[in-house]
């Protein structure tokens, strides 16, 4: 609170774990479905979540693990439709939570500038395994585009920040 009250400008990028959590917690359930009632409890989908992100490093490459072994136990159909409608229970999650932080933002510092930085999907271009060569992250594309549309043009919080738009980013390195 202290550095945001003390701030003259305020960049904000927030909303890729509203998206990626759901994905990986649906396509962890859809993988184990006998530990699915055990998800609804916070340490252990704590847990879950911890032991995958020490196993595979990212949350992109934990949801392309678990894509990928989905895929070829059920077919990539399958494992395409449990990431998109995540992705869709993860936006509905975003724009839920966004404003309220937003305005929690300028409620403490109403004279900062703020700039909210749009979202990219770093996972466009990557396909799910050399095995299935789909690329799965053009499934999230609708997604990240109706987050970036919400965050420029109908959140009510919109009138308290500028948006940068990142969509078409690409990441060099």
């Amino acid at each position: 609170r202290d550095a945001i009250a003390n701030s003259d400008l305020i960049t904000i990028d927030l909303g890729s774990n509203d998206l990626q959590m759901p994905i990986i917690m649906a396509l962890f359930a859809a993988l184990y479905p006998q530990l699915a009632p055990t998800l609804g409890v916070q340490e252990y989908k704590a847990w879950v979540i911890e032991d995958l992100l020490k196993k595979y490093g990212s949350e992109n490459e934990v949801i392309f693990k678990l894509a990928d072994s989905l895929a070829k136990i059920h077919g990539i159909e399958y494992a395409l439709e449990i990431v998109s409608k995540a992705a869709l229970g993860g936006l509905y999650k975003f724009n839920t939570n966004y404003p309220a932080i937003i305005r929690l933002i300028h409620d403490i510092n109403p004279d900062a500038d703020i700039y909210v930085i749009g979202l990219y999907n770093p996972m466009s271009e990557a396909t799910l395994s050399d095995d299935i060569p789909i690329k799965i992250g053009k499934a999230l594309d609708p997604v990240m585009m109706s987050l970036n549309l919400y965050l420029a043009q109908l959140n009510p919080a919109k009138r308290y920040y500028t948006y940068v738009d990142a969509f078409n980013t690409s990441v060099l390195g």
